[in-house]
């Protein structure tokens, strides 16, 4: 009986461990998604991007090109490869991709960004109390000189 027991387990296992491996996968995988999402949701509001694409919704759509994937800091937070960012003459957009899908868009205005600083590389700027640090190339050059209000768009940093 015994060995019997033993062939019918090594029987099964030959044709479901791959069905099975799918599965735990697929279950482990979608339990992954559904943390990454609610924790992703969670930093927003810890950060204060909630209350921002609140007082900023998109309310419409934005027809440029997007400068996409572009790394940058929120409230202190590195947000790696997930930011796009597109602007035109009145609005700055802020999309984001996976890890930070739960943070909403945002179209803020122009006159809602603040304390503009150069930083390296980079501009550090607010918008309400959220300080948010992005690299000078996610915007078009046209639109870095409305941003700093100045017609010099290099800081003397080089690549």
């Amino acid at each position: 009986m015994i060995p019997h027991v033993v062939s019918l387990i090594w029987v099964m296992d030959d044709q479901n461990t791959i069905l099975i491996a799918a599965i735990a996968l697929a279950v482990f995988g979608g339990f992954i998604a559904i943390v990454i999402l609610v924790g992703s949701k969670w930093l927003a509001g810890s950060f204060g991007w909630s209350a921002v694409a609140e007082s900023f919704p998109v309310t419409q759509e934005y027809a440029g090109d997007w400068r996409k994937k572009q790394s940058g800091y929120m409230n202190g937070f590195f947000l790696p490869d997930c930011i796009n960012v597109g602007a035109d003459d009145r609005f700055v957009y802020f999309a984001f991709g996976i890890p930070a899908q739960g943070f909403k868009p945002a179209q803020i205005p122009w006159s809602a960004i603040t304390d503009v600083q150069r930083s390296g590389k980079s501009i550090a700027f607010k918008i309400d109390r959220v300080q948010v640090r992005i690299r000078q190339d996610s915007f078009n050059p046209v639109l870095l000189v409305k941003l700093l209000g100045t017609g010099d768009t290099t800081d003397g940093a080089t690549e």
